[in-house]
């Protein structure tokens, strides 16, 4: 191992010398007439595959709902970047995200964004998609309580009548168990 990193060192450090031009930032938008440092690393030292790999990756991203959104949206970001995509058709980076996303939360980004744009088409950008995740899920999951909460305090209870509670969670006795527990009293 040690004599593959020698040799990138030597390698990296040969392409350094004989760069005509040094960056002056680190990371640039990809095709800038002035490239960045990473841009020019990644250009030079990692392969078509890893990228080729990433877009794969991308392709059958799943946001994890246990997991934070705008985390999930932090590793979407980099995997783009990595799958060299972020300078592609606001349309197409918009779906790859929505395709990540629960049927319910894609459908709320995807008719928020047809309304923002219907006055302005150049909201229509991956960044406020993520915004508009952000903000539905978070509406998504206020509304799935309130419906549950709701679910619940209807529900009445087939042991003792009342509302509020099922059978399995009952805590008073039905009119056949205290039958039956004054039978084995006697």
């Amino acid at each position: 191992m040690a004599g593959i990193a020698s040799r990138f060192s030597e390698a990296a450090t040969d392409w350094w010398l004989q760069l005509a031009t040094k960056p002056m930032q680190i990371e640039t938008a990809t095709g800038a007439a002035n490239p960045g440092l990473l841009n020019l690393i990644r250009e030079k030292f990692r392969s078509t595959t890893y990228e080729v790999d990433q877009l794969r990756r991308l392709q059958h991203l799943k946001w994890n709902e246990n997991s934070p959104l705008v985390e999930f949206n932090v590793n979407f970001d980099q995997t783009l970047r990595d799958a060299q995509q972020q300078n592609a058709d606001p349309n197409i980076l918009i779906d790859y995200y929505c395709r990540t996303l629960p049927s319910d939360l894609a459908i709320s980004v995807r008719s928020a964004l047809d309304q923002a744009t219907v006055f302005n088409p150049a909201l229509k950008t991956l960044e406020n998609a993520m915004k508009m995740a952000i903000q539905s899920n978070s509406t998504l999951v206020e509304t799935k309580a309130s419906i549950s909460s709701t679910i619940i305090d209807e529900k009445i209870c087939s042991k003792c009548g009342k509302k509020g509670h099922v059978a399995r969670f009952c805590n008073s006795y039905s009119i056949l168990e205290a039958a039956v527990k004054s039978a084995k009293q006697i």
